[in-house]
This record gives structure tokens, C-alpha cells and sequence, in this order.
């Protein structure tokens, strides 16, 4: 009797069993199919300096209408969170790829992923002399590192910084005369070494300088400008693969082309009229014709000049382009990723940074609004900081003795300005990783001080 009791007991277990699967299976094929949700992150800022506080927010993340969702935030610096919005502080640079979770009531689970930047720069200050002004880098002594060139316009001397991996510069100076100001590089007599070509303001004059091997330059020949050559470019105007000098004169408001004969030595052919006490020139293909163009700033005007070039060294008749208050310098680059290049347009005299998109014949757009920078800006130039593949901008601010870093979207936009402290009125500066260690850095030169700020990249490397 005991056995058959014991039978009994495991059949109806067996069954209560069955029973339950059966039950567990038909709800489980009955329970409604959903789709997993979405995840979405939105930043602000997208990128910074640290310390970056940054907020995420989750909310344009989804699921099904009426289910809660668990959203999980991974800040990839070993800290996480929960929540909608949530804030988080990164103290050190970095490159940081955020990571949200969603998850439904289901445990079906999504992600999204973000990548921020937090920048550092660790300044490093260098004596160079009285009013150091124009600045231009290249790799003067072929050794693969970045060098820097800086005029010091109270002393006359070409000062030339030869970089290496410690990061340290070998200092040498060359007499270049009278106010020297604006310089250009290029290899002007074909030997394969970069040279150098610097203004003389005062003695109106441009003073070409050969370098050898070892970064060491030596004036070889003075060639007369018209009065107040205030800015130069170097470039291949004829097509004859020997570097070419534009060179604006502020007093004459005209822009001289002279074309190198590969030795060194330039033989003046034109003069083009450009508008009242043009400060600075630089070069672009803007109509896509192969032939390089010339931009001309024009300080007393509210306009830049545009003057496309032709075959043979010719150009066509200028043609000017509407700009903010007093325009002292140009940036060249392709701010909306078409093709075509754009320009950034540095206003002095309203404080503003002009972006204006080419279309690829040489007409550019007047940007009616601009972008507010710092006060009295001097300088802009283009560079890529946070490894996004767009387009960033510094801009030089004098009187905030700062500069501005601008982030391009790669829409023809770009983040609000953020702010580095430099020297004492700060007037021209340059990007390039000086020490290779895949950071970006940054020279800048102060003109009130006498120095010239290194800002080394920290910790933002991909």
C-alpha cells in the first residue's frame, strides 16, 4: 500500500509538472512581440577643456508607449550612472567614448555610443625678444620634427626654433634689418632645404634668406617693395614649379607678384589693386581651375579682395567681398566637407570671426553674423584637435591675451569659443605636433612680453 501511495504522489507531481510547462509555454507564445528600443545620446559640450563638465541626456531614447525604460550610463573613465540626464566631470585629458544602455521592462537592451574630448595643454613659455610678431612653421633642418621661425621687430632678428622629441628647441638667430614683419616659407632655389623671405616694414623691402640642412639661414639678396609691405605669400603662380612671392603694400593698397627664377632670385611682373591698407595675403584654388588665387584683407575697409589666377602668372580683375569691420586675417580650409574651400574671415574691429562658404568659382557669401570671439582678434588658422576628422579654428584674441578654439562640425558650423590663456597681447600663431607624440600643440607669440608660448598637447591622442 505504501508503494502505490509513493506512485501516486511522483505521477501527480509528474503531472502538476507538465501541467506548469504547458502553462509556461502558452503564455510565453501569447505574450505580445515588441521591439527592443532605441538609444540616443545628446552632449553638452561635445568636446572641452578639462575640467569638462559635461551633461548626457537619454530622453530622445524609446521603447514601447507606456513601458519604463532603465537607462544605464557608462562615461568610459571607469565611472557609470543612471537616469534620464545625468552630469559627469572629467578631470584628466582624454578621449573618452560614452556608452548608454536601454533596457525595457523585457531585459531587451540597446546602446549608443559617444565619443568626447577632453583637451589639456601644458604651457611652456619661451624668451624671445622684443615684439615678437610673425610666426611660421617647418621642418627647417629635414629632421622630421617641426621647427618654428619668429621676427622680432624692435631687435631686427629671424629667430628660428629647431624642434626634436624632448620636445626642447635649438635657438638661432640671423640679423634680418630694420622691422621685420611677415615671412613666407618655400625652397627658392631648389636645393631641397626650406628657405625663408621676410618683410622689411620700414625699409620697404622683402629680405630672402636660403637654409641648409641644419636649419641655418643666411640673407643672400634684398629686393625693393613699395611702401609698407605689410603681408607675403609664397606660391607657384605660372606653373614653372618654382616658388613665386605675393606681396601686399599697404601704403600703394596693391598686391606685387613676384616670380622666382629657382635661384633665389624674384623678378617683379605685376601689381594689382586691391582695397584701402590691405594687411595680409594668402592663396587658395578657389575656382577649381588648378591655378592658385590670392586673398587679400583689407584693414580700413570692411571687405577682403579676391582676385583668381590664370595661366602664365596672369590674374583676372579683382573682385571684393563683403566682410565685417577692419579684416586682418584669412584661414583657408573646407569648413562644410563639399570640396570646395571656405574662408574664415578674422574681423578686428567688431570682434568677430566670419565663416563663408565657397561654391567652387570663387565667389564667397558675406556672413551677416558671425561668430563673437575675443577682443581685438588679429589672427586665425585652421587645425583638427579632437580627432573627428572636422575642421577646428584658433583664433588670436590681443587685448583678452588669450586665443579661441572654435570645433568645426563639419557642416560649415562650429562650437562655441573656448578660451587659453597665452601671453601678454598676443599676435600670430600656429598648430602642429612639434614633439610627435600624435598630440596637437600650438605656438603662439606675444608681442607685449617678448615671448612665445608653447602649449603642448596632453593626453588627446587617438
Amino acid at each position: 500500500m505504501k508503494s502505490i501511495k509513493v506512485n501516486q504522489i511522483i505521477y501527480l507531481a509528474l503531472f502538476v509538472a507538465i501541467l506548469g510547462g504547458v502553462a509556461y509555454f502558452y503564455l510565453q507564445s501569447s505574450k505580445p512581440s515588441y521591439p527592443p528600443p532605441t538609444a540616443v545620446i545628446k552632449a553638452i559640450p561635445r568636446n572641452g577643456l578639462v575640467p569638462v563638465e559635461a551633461t548626457f541626456d537619454g530622453s530622445d531614447s524609446s521603447g514601447v508607449a507606456g513601458q519604463a525604460l532603465t537607462m544605464r550610463w557608462d562615461f568610459g573613465d571607469g565611472q557609470s550612472a543612471q537616469g534620464v540626464i545625468v552630469d559627469h566631470t572629467y578631470g584628466q585629458p582624454g578621449t573618452y567614448k560614452v556608452t548608454l544602455t536601454v533596457t525595457d521592462r523585457d531585459q531587451q537592451a540597446t546602446q549608443d555610443e559617444f565619443e568626447i574630448v577632453a583637451l589639456g595643454f601644458r604651457t611652456n613659455t619661451l624668451e624671445i625678444g622684443d615684439t615678437p610678431t610673425s610666426l611660421v612653421k617647418g621642418d627647417f633642418n629635414r629632421d622630421g620634427y617641426l621647427d618654428l621661425a619668429v621676427t622680432t621687430m624692435r631687435e631686427g632678428l629671424l629667430t628660428t626654433l629647431l624642434g626634436g622629441p624632448s620636445g626642447e628647441f635649438q635657438i638661432n638667430t640671423v640679423s634680418v634689418g630694420r622691422s621685420p614683419g611677415s615671412m613666407a616659407v618655400g625652397d627658392f632655389n631648389g636645393d631641397g632645404n626650406q628657405d625663408l623671405a621676410v618683410l622689411g616694414i620700414v625699409d620697404d623691402v622683402v629680405t630672402v634668406l636660403t637654409g641648409d640642412s641644419e636649419g641655418i639661414f643666411e640673407p643672400v639678396i634684398t629686393l625693393a617693395t613699395d611702401a609698407f609691405p605689410n603681408g607675403i605669400v609664397a606660391g607657384d603662380f605660372n606653373g614653372d614649379q618654382r616658388q613665386d612671392l605675393a606681396i601686399v603694400s599697404a601704403y600703394i593698397n596693391n598686391v606685387s607678384i613676384y616670380l622666382g627664377n629657382g635661384d633665389a632670385t624674384f623678378e617683379r611682373t605685376s601689381s594689382l589693386p586691391v582695397g584701402n591698407f590691405p594687411n595680409f595675403v594668402t592663396t587658395g584654388d578657389f575656382n577649381g581651375n588648378g591655378y592658385q588665387d590670392l586673398i587679400v584683407a583689407n584693414l580700413e575697409e570692411a571687405n577682403i579682395s579676391i582676385i583668381l589666377g590664370q595661366k602664365d602668372g596672369q590674374f583676372a580683375k579683382t573682385q571684393m567681398t563683403r566682410a565685417k569691420l577692419n579684416p586682418t586675417a584669412v584661414a583657408v580650409g573646407d569648413f562644410n566637407e563639399d570640396g570646395y574651400q571656405d574662408l574664415a574671415v578674422i574681423n578686428e574691429g567688431s570682434d568677430n570671426l566670419g565663416i563663408s562658404m565657397g561654391d567652387g568659382t570663387g565667389v564667397f557669401p558675406y556672413d551677416e553674423k558671425g561668430i563673437q570671439v575675443g577682443r581685438l582678434p588679429h589672427w586665425v588658422t585652421v587645425g583638427e584637435f579632437n580627432q573627428d576628422n572636422h575642421q577646428d579654428l584658433i583664433v588670436v584674441n590681443s587685448d583678452d591675451n588669450n586665443i579661441s578654439l572654435l570645433f568645426g562640425t563639419g557642416i560649415g558650423t562650429f562650437e562655441a569659443p573656448i578660451q587659453l590663456s597665452v601671453g601678454v597681447s598676443p599676435f600670430a600663431a600656429v598648430v602642429g605636433d612639434f614633439n610627435k607624440d600624435g598630440m596637437v600643440d600650438l605656438a603662439v607669440t606675444n608681442a607685449a612680453d617678448g615671448t612665445l608660448s608653447i602649449l603642448w598637447g596632453q593626453g588627446n591622442a587617438p
